[in-house]
């Protein structure tokens, strides 16, 4: 017994889906409560890592410990390094944002409703705890039933994707959540007509998650941001769905859901509703096991077995054994089959935009 839940079959596939147990000590110095207890995190995390050869991605989660770390380890000897490196990635992330808001303004100028979903909504929400967030996009969500008004505005202005002409753009939409488009200024916009990657997400939830949505502004435009639990339940599956790859930028979901979660204030069953509406059971359950059993003293409230519960569907059971199979393999025959079946329960044939 762990927790007030048994150890089973399904837990073990849950946390197949972490991030690596170096990640863990980063976000333990990240969140730890104790300075003491941070440094030890964070020396047992900067003693295996190379810092001169952090890539832009590993750099997006460090950015959150940068500034305790002149704190609590002002004499660690790469500190001016890892905060110039900062400012520079910061910087360089300003850039795109200013060279993606055209394609932010266009939409809102043509009346179609913009909703910001990912890490930056954290951010605008005032639910992140990073003082240097930077990424190399903007992810916009629309209304489904705009997305062909959305695409073919934006391939007018001069954005495209990869270069091809919008039928295939429209194609490629209608088979995922969303689609990269990029211009000539260097602009980088992914934009989506659902927020999660985990199968279809019918007509009736993302009415509800637009019902929802709460206003926010972005650099003086007035933009959407899901509910919290919306959030959090779209933190999860995003974070929680390559499981098996230990990379840092993997890892930077479990700090805006460990947040997000903080700031709940108990209301779990709006986050269980939030994770049926974004196809996102076994997601959130994993995600809420991993807060507990790693940052206990901030969640000591949360029942992990009333989450655990929601992860043994159908659907779910299958997700996790693509995203998180034992020992992190899975025959490919069987992966093949599986993958099969739940292209038909997502039902993505409904998605029509390329009429």
């Amino acid at each position: 017994m762990t927790g007030d839940y048994k150890e089973t079959f399904i837990t073990r596939l849950l946390r197949n889906s972490w991030p690596g147990s170096v990640d863990v000590e980063l976000l333990k110095a990240i969140f730890s409560m104790d300075d003491m207890d941070a440094l030890g995190h964070w020396h047992a995390w900067s003693s295996v890592i190379e810092i001169d050869l952090l890539d832009w991605q590993s750099h997006r989660l460090l950015a959150a410990f940068v500034g305790r770390a002149r704190k609590i380890d002002p004499d660690f000897k790469q500190l001016s390094l890892l905060e110039g490196l900062t400012k520079s990635h910061w910087t360089t992330s300003q850039v795109i944002k200013r060279n993606t808001l055209p394609a932010v303004d266009a939409l809102l100028d043509s009346g179609i409703p913009v909703m910001f979903f990912k890490g930056l909504a954290f951010e605008i929400a005032g639910h992140s705890s990073i003082p240097s967030r930077f990424s190399g996009d903007l992810d916009v969500l629309v209304p489904r039933g705009r997305i062909r008004e959305a695409l073919e505005l934006l391939y007018n202005i001069g954005w495209s994707f990869d270069g091809q002409p919008l039928q295939v753009a429209l194609s490629k939409m209608a088979m995922d959540s969303g689609i990269n488009l990029k211009n000539a200024s260097g602009g980088d916009l992914d934009l989506h007509h659902q927020p999660v990657h985990a199968g279809y997400v019918d007509d009736r939830a993302l009415k509800g998650l637009w019902s929802s949505a709460e206003k926010g502004s972005f650099l003086g435009r007035s933009i959407l941001v899901p509910c919290l639990s919306d959030l959090l339940a779209i933190a999860a599956s995003h974070g929680l769905r390559r499981p098996g790859k230990k990379q840092a930028h993997v890892s930077l979901w479990a700090i805006d859901f460990i947040n997000g979660l903080s700031k709940l204030g108990g209301d779990y069953a709006q986050l269980k509703e939030s994770a049926h509406r974004m196809n996102a059971e076994a997601s959130v359950a994993g995600a809420v096991l991993f807060a507990f059993e790693n940052f206990r003293d901030r969640f000591a409230g949360i029942c992990p077995k009333q989450f655990i519960s929601l992860a043994t569907s159908p659907r779910q059971l299958m997700w996790l054994a693509l995203e998180a199979p034992p020992k992190g393999r899975l025959d490919k025959h069987v992966r093949a089959r599986l993958v099969k079946i739940l292209k038909f329960l997502n039902q993505r044939n409904k998605v029509e935009f390329s009429r």
